[in-house]
């Protein structure tokens, strides 16, 4: 579904909400991954609040491009809504902001 470069990161969603990993990754090439737990993230969202933020829109625009391309591969009309308003709030209450 995606093509993912350096820099980028992914399974976001468990990591900084909690919710169970709903994806597979496949490296198509050797690759270096490094793994950040929760209490790193933690502390850089007690030091600057407004990354969350950053992180949810990050989060909000996968999920929305995810759903276009499902909806697409359906070949469907209309694309299905995705209720990412709470995505903030996920990450707030997981890490207790």
């Amino acid at each position: 579904m995606a093509s993912l470069w350096p820099g980028d990161f992914l399974c976001e969603i468990s990591l900084f909400t909690g919710a169970p990993r709903s994806a597979t990754i496949v490296a198509r090439y050797n690759c270096i991954v490094l793994e950040i737990g929760k209490e790193t993230v933690a502390g850089l969202f007690q030091r600057n609040q407004s990354f969350a933020e950053t992180v949810a829109d990050v989060i909000d625009a996968r999920l929305r491009a995810n759903a276009a391309k499902i909806d697409a591969s359906k070949n469907t009309q209309q694309a299905t809504p995705v209720a990412t308003s709470s995505v903030f709030n996920a990450i707030k209450s997981f890490f207790k902001l």
